[in-house]
Formats: structure tokens, C-alpha cells, sequence
């Protein structure tokens, strides 16, 4: 019986001193791999996180400014078409006017005129605009 309770003491003592360590080692690693996959895991969502926040971002500035081309269209739209309509009007009144009352004539040309020379400076300062809503370093033309 003395030799059972001595291998058994052997077994338990060999079990506690030389695999216990070797679980203790294999535990840790296995806790320091998941750890590290954790924080893998983690910085590659941040990444993507920043990634779609990002492309939120230029989408969203994308939707303003083609909004803002939209509204700076629309007016321009409307104030040219106004000019246009005074011009053709007047041009109609001097060519009417003009055989026998030329100083209305001569009214109706200067109001072409002075419309004229203000629908071309709108025209030049819209399009001198454009080139911040484009993007692209655009260059207006001179008109």
C-alpha cells in the first residue's frame, strides 16, 4: 500500500509541478491571442467607421453644392429671362417709335443698352462663382 500512495503522490506531484505550468503557459497564450484578434477586430472597424463617415461627409458636401448650383441656376434663370423680356420690349417700342417719335426711340435703345451691360455683369459675376462650386480648380472665362 506504501507504494500506491507513493506513485500516487509522484503522479499528482509531477501532474501540479510540470503540466500545471504548461496549462498555466497555454491559457495565457490563448487569452493573448484573443486579446490581440479583439483589438484587430477593433481597429478595422474604427477604419471602416472613419472610412463611411468620410464618404457621408463628401456625399452630404457633394448634395450641398450641387443644391447651391441648382439655386444659383434657377435665379440666374429667372433674372436673365426678366432682362431678355425688357430688352425684346423696348427693342419693339424703338422700332415702333422710332419713324415719328424718335426721343422715345432713343429711350427705349438706352434702356437696352444699360439692361444689356447689366445682364452681362451678372452673367461675368455668376460665372466667376462657378468655379468654387465645381471643385476642380475650374477656371471662368472672361465674357
Amino acid at each position: 500500500a506504501s507504494v500506491v500512495r507513493e506513485t500516487d503522490g509522484s503522479i499528482v506531484s509531477l501532474f501540479v509541478h510540470h503540466w500545471a505550468s504548461d496549462i498555466a503557459l497555454m491559457a495565457a497564450v490563448i487569452a493573448l491571442g484573443d486579446s490581440v484578434r479583439a483589438r484587430r477586430d477593433l481597429a478595422q472597424r474604427s477604419t471602416r467607421l472613419v472610412e463611411a463617415t468620410a464618404e457621408h461627409e463628401r456625399s452630404l458636401a457633394q448634395r450641398v453644392a450641387a443644391e447651391e448650383r441648382t439655386a444659383i441656376a434657377r435665379e440666374l434663370h429667372d433674372t436673365l429671362g426678366h432682362q431678355n423680356t425688357v430688352i425684346g420690349m423696348h427693342a419693339e417700342v424703338a422700332a415702333a417709335a422710332l419713324p415719328h417719335q424718335p426721343d422715345d426711340a432713343l429711350k427705349s435703345l438706352e434702356i437696352i443698352s444699360s439692361t444689356s451691360r447689366s445682364v452681362m455683369k451678372q452673367l461675368r459675376e455668376t460665372v466667376d462663382i462657378f468655379p468654387q462650386f465645381l471643385g476642380n480648380g475650374a477656371q471662368s472665362r472672361k465674357l
